[in-house]
Order: C-alpha cells, then structure tokens, then sequence
C-alpha cells in the first residue's frame, strides 16, 4: 500500500505515542541493544571518518545497532565514492549512486526534514552525590 511508512515501533515508545488500539497488532522492532557496530576492516579515508563521526555522535546512540550494519557500510561506502569523485583527475558519481547516497543519508537523519523525524533515546545521568552536597 503506497503512502508513508509506519513509524517504528521503538520511536513510537520513545515518544509515548504507543497506543494498545492502534499499535497492538505490530512486531515488535529490533532494538538497538547491541550498541554500534565497530565499522569493517576494509573501510578507509573518509568513509571510516564517517563512521566514526556517527558513532561518536549522541544522537545515534540507543537507535543504531547491530542490524544496521550493512546500510552503515554502504552509506560509509559511498560517502568515501563521493569525495573521492571530487577529485580534480577522478570520474564524477554516478547519478544513481548519488541518489542512493542521499537516501540512505535521510534514512540516517542527516538532513534537516529527515533530522525531524529521528528521536533519540534520552540518556539520563545518575544521580551524583557531589552536587547534591554542593547545593545544601
């Protein structure tokens, strides 16, 4: 069926959107407890920049995990295809793989509307003694 894509079901419970009416029927998503993935061996110059860039990155902690592995790599991939086509002496992108760059960018929030869209999980800090015994 055309039209927009459910929303995950991770990103509805983040939000407290979940309805039981609405949302009962639905699988339950892979969660990104695996953490990041650690980025191949085979992965170099600026594409490894990137990866390290995402996970270094709070925003991508807690939403991306293990099952994105392979669309990380391709994303990282292309990226490094991209720049290196920027070269003076280098052949430009092709068009496709340019457009599969940039979807695979939105898919990861690296736009402004697709950014919107992807909401972390909030981290939150433990208590810590030394500043509860700082404000009394």
């Amino acid at each position: 069926m055309p039209g927009r894509p459910p929303t995950p079901l991770k990103i509805l419970e983040i939000r407290g959107t979940v309805e039981k009416s609405r949302h009962a029927k639905r699988k339950t998503a892979l969660d990104a407890s695996g953490g990041f993935p650690e980025p191949p061996g085979w992965l170099l110059g600026e594409g490894l920049a990137l990866w390290v860039r995402l996970k270094e990155s709070g925003e991508y902690r807690g939403v991306v995990g293990q099952q994105d592995y392979v669309l990380l790599c391709l994303l990282c991939r292309l990226w490094n295809e991209f720049l290196f086509s920027l070269e003076p002496r280098a052949d430009l992108m092709q068009t496709s793989r340019m457009a599969l760059l940039i979807n695979l960018a939105g898919k990861f929030g690296m736009n402004p509307s697709d950014r919107q869209k992807i909401q972390a999980p909030k981290i939150e800090k433990p208590d810590d003694p030394w500043e509860q015994l700082a404000s009394s």
